[in-house]
């Protein structure tokens, strides 16, 4: 017997999968996704505080999350014992100047 619940179920808009709120194997919520042909529902999403809220893109292909900011204690975590700092010495930038380029297709 599970005591996990689901909530805030949406359909992609291509009506191809179902996304929803639950916090099944975990104390705080997740994206779990359903395909519309069949199967079990897999996570999505794994993030540590849980997720809050979402809504997919009309394209159906990214989930806009709404997650909470880390703690400063979630943070030190993650910190690398000897960080780097990671040096940007060029940005490409689109001609048309609506902004800088976006790699997706």
């Amino acid at each position: 017997e599970s005591n996990s619940d689901s909530y805030s179920p949406k359909w992609s808009p291509d009506n191809r999968y179902l996304a929803v709120l639950s916090d099944r194997g975990d104390q705080h919520s997740q994206i779990w996704i359903l395909d519309r042909r069949g199967g079990d529902a897999q996570p999505l999403t794994e993030f540590k505080q849980g997720v809050f809220s979402y809504s997919w893109s009309p394209k159906s292909n990214e989930i806009l999350l709404e997650v909470k900011d880390p703690t400063p204690a979630d943070l030190d975590e993650e910190i690398r014992p000897n960080p780097r700092p990671y040096v940007i010495d060029r940005l490409q930038f689109k001609e048309d100047f609506v902004g800088y380029r976006d790699h997706q297709p």
